[in-house]
């Protein structure tokens, strides 16, 4: 099934599709990070790496090493925290990630009627492997 799991995503639908469950997860993450928002209250770290070519190449959070080290956070770390929630608080773009995945989670249930929540466990034959 190219990297599917039959419990994540019925075989019979979009299971078909290769590394779609995987694409999935990584969906809202990538469209947190790289949708170029132009808003400076929505900049991160990432977006930053894009457009102005900063070096910081994490998602939202600066390594301990780039605290250190790196040019932009020496520049622009105060101005970020003032504009940015993202920059302000580290747990943001993770959250908003999940958000964006509970609403594919969600397309994938009552759309196109597929997922973990749709399989009738009391049907399902358990194989365990010694």
């Amino acid at each position: 099934m190219m990297g599917q799991s039959p419990l994540i995503m019925s075989p019979i639908g979009l299971g078909t599709i290769p590394w779609g469950m995987l694409q999935t997860v990584y969906a809202g993450a990538n469209f947190v990070v790289h949708t170029m928002w132009p808003s400076q209250y929505l900049l991160q770290w990432h977006t930053l790496h894009h457009t102005i070519l900063s070096d910081v190449y994490n998602v939202n959070i600066p390594s301990p090493y780039d605290m250190l080290h790196s040019k932009s956070v020496a520049k622009l770390q105060d101005r970020l925290k003032e504009v940015s929630p993202f920059v302000r608080y580290e747990a943001l773009s993770d959250i908003a990630a999940f958000a964006l995945i509970a609403v594919g989670a969600l397309i994938f249930h009552y759309g196109f009627g597929i997922g973990a929540g749709r399989v009738d466990w009391s049907q399902a034959d358990w194989v365990f492997v010694e």
